[in-house]
């Protein structure tokens, strides 16, 4: 393996060990270019503002499996986070849909109770037709009767 000596030599170097896996390779990326930056101010807070020559060595002897490791781990429970807010969600909407069907219950009681009205006068109207039609057939007597009332 050839010695790495920027650090974007470190960006290409995950990008091909890690051939297929980009985002691990970003992550792993940048959790490096973070150490790297927390490692120069520090050296700048002790008054040492690292040379070229100290930087690249830093960037030579870092061993890049935890930045790897911690990828993956951010990465995986980034994945959980999401499919925990997906179930969630999908707990939500059928407790919405529970609390919608909950308030169309009413509705559906009274469009039985209207129709069973409705199909009861309607009965009894045909059965006060039949009752008539028994005492007088005839239509023409009931006209006669209902012209004499």
């Amino acid at each position: 393996m050839t010695a790495t000596i920027h650090s974007r030599d470190i960006f290409y170097r995950l990008r091909t060990e890690l051939a297929g896996a980009e985002l691990i390779a970003l992550v792993a990326y940048a959790l490096f270019e973070k150490s790297r930056y927390e490692w120069i101010e520090g050296r700048e807070q002790d008054g040492k503002t690292p040379s070229d020559e100290e930087n690249r060595n830093w960037i030579r002897d870092q061993n890049l499996e935890p930045f790897v490791v911690s990828a993956r781990s951010f990465l995986a429970v980034d994945r959980l986070e999401n499919r925990i807010t997906k179930i969630d969600e999908n707990v939500g909407e059928v407790l919405r849909s529970t609390k919608a069907l909950q308030r169309e219950w009413p509705v559906f009681l009274l469009g039985v109770g209207s129709g069973l009205v409705s199909t009861l006068l309607f009965t009894a109207l045909v059965f006060l037709g039949w009752l008539i039609f028994q005492t007088d057939p005839s239509p023409f007597g009931l006209l006669k009767h209902a012209l004499k009332l």
